[in-house]
């Protein structure tokens, strides 16, 4: 098992660009030495450190360095969807194929393995509660961790279509409004799409 960080470049910090005075902007582009230029979602951890779910890898920039990952180090797949980063420090990344779990030293964590999955890419990955739910082309999944506490296996999954987004009401007020999340779909085949709540 590889201990350490699995990267692919580092580069040192872009030059902040002064767009309004008193206010540094730093441009995370290809000339600072990131892979590409488009940035699909974006997360941070807890140690203040942006991570960047790209076409072509995962970034991650510390303030001084940008770090990246990709199949040749460990993903997957190269093209990703999106990131998030749950209380346990994980760093779940939607892919072209699925997702992937790393810790926040870049090292993959086991657990994305879920036999044959048939669910199309990963867009959306909601990781507010213990149980995440994971937005695919091919519907709705909501995974909990296995009684060996060695990864996930699937809890829920509903065929409502593409789902491109979710969002957890789990941060609202109890009694407010029911601690389920909602989800944004659609069908191209059938040409319809809405957004809905999830009773399970």
């Amino acid at each position: 098992m590889n201990t350490g960080p699995n990267l692919q470049q580092e580069s040192a910090k872009p030059p902040a660009k002064e767009i309004t005075p008193g206010l540094p902007l730093y441009v995370l582009d290809s000339a600072a030495g990131m892979a590409s230029n488009q940035v699909h979602r974006l997360a941070s951890d807890n140690h203040l450190r942006i991570w960047m779910a790209t076409p072509v890898g995962l970034a991650r920039f510390d303030g001084s360095f940008i770090q990246q990952w990709d199949r040749h180090t460990g993903l997957q797949c190269n093209g990703l969807r999106c990131v998030a980063i749950d209380g346990e420090a994980t760093v779940w990344i939607g892919t072209d194929l699925g997702f992937d779990r790393l810790d926040t030293s870049g090292r993959p964590l086991p657990g994305a393995e879920l036999g044959s999955w048939h669910r199309g890419l990963c867009q959306h990955i909601d990781v507010s509660t213990a149980n995440p739910w994971i937005g695919t082309a091919q519907g709705l999944v909501k995974l909990e961790r296995r009684s060996d506490k060695a990864g996930f296996q699937i809890a829920y999954s509903a065929d409502i279509g593409f789902v491109s987004d979710i969002k957890s009401n789990a941060l609202v007020p109890s009694g407010y409004l029911p601690r389920r999340p909602v989800v944004a779909w659609w069908k191209p085949m059938a040409k319809r799409g809405g957004v809905t709540e999830v009773k399970n």
